[in-house]
C-alpha cells in the first residue's frame, strides 16, 4: 500500500487482530498465526519503505492498550472477540511486540541504529530541532520499543542504554 493512511489503519487492524487473537486464545490459530504474519511483513516492508521517519514510526507502533481496551469492551467487542480480560489484554500485546521484535530484529536492529547515526550528526551541526528530526527520534524508538520485548540481550541493552 502506498497511502500513508490506508498503511496504518491496515498495520493496526493486524495489530488489533492478533493481539486480540492471543488474548481470546483464539479456536482459529491459523487465522490468528496468519494476520501475525501479515503484520510482521507489514513491518517489515514498510521499514524498508523510505517512508517519511515520522510516518514509518506511526505505522510500525502498536495501538495503545486503552485503544485495545475499547475495541475489546465496546459496543461490538464481545460479538466479535468474546470475553477478553485487561490482564490477557496486556500481556497479549506484549507477545506480539515480542514476536514482531524477534522476527525483525536485523531490521529493527538496523533501523535505529540508522536512525541513531543520523540523529548524531544533526546534533554535531547544531541543528535546530524540526519535524524530520522528531520523525528520527520517534522511529528510533519505536524500533526500540520492539528489541527491549526480545530475549536479545544486546537489544535489550541498548533499551537500557537509551533509557539512561
Amino acid at each position: 500500500e502506498t497511502d500513508a493512511f490506508a498503511r496504518w489503519e491496515a498495520a493496526q487492524e493486524l495489530f488489533l487482530r492478533s493481539v486480540m487473537a492471543r488474548a481470546v486464545q483464539s479456536e482459529e490459530p491459523a487465522a490468528a498465526s496468519r494476520a501475525e504474519a501479515l503484520l510482521i511483513e507489514g513491518i517489515r516492508k514498510t521499514l524498508a519503505s523510505g517512508l517519511d521517519e515520522g510516518v514509518c514510526a506511526k505505522v510500525i507502533s502498536p495501538p495503545e492498550l486503552q485503544r485495545l481496551g475499547e475495541e475489546a469492551w465496546g459496543p461490538t467487542g464481545a460479538e466479535r472477540w468474546g470475553p477478553v480480560d485487561a490482564l490477557s489484554l496486556s500481556s497479549s500485546l506484549l507477545d506480539v511486540k515480542r514476536a514482531v521484535g524477534s522476527k525483525l530484529q536485523t531490521e529493527l536492529h538496523e533501523c535505529y541504529m540508522l536512525q541513531r547515526i543520523l540523529e548524531a550528526d544533526e546534533q554535531a551541526t547544531n541543528q535546530q530541532w524540526d519535524s524530520k528530526q522528531v520523525g528520527r527520534r520517534s522511529l528510533k524508538n519505536a524500533c526500540l520499543a520492539f528489541m527491549a520485548c526480545t530475549d536479545d540481550d544486546e537489544l535489550r541493552g541498548l533499551s537500557m542504554a537509551q533509557a539512561v
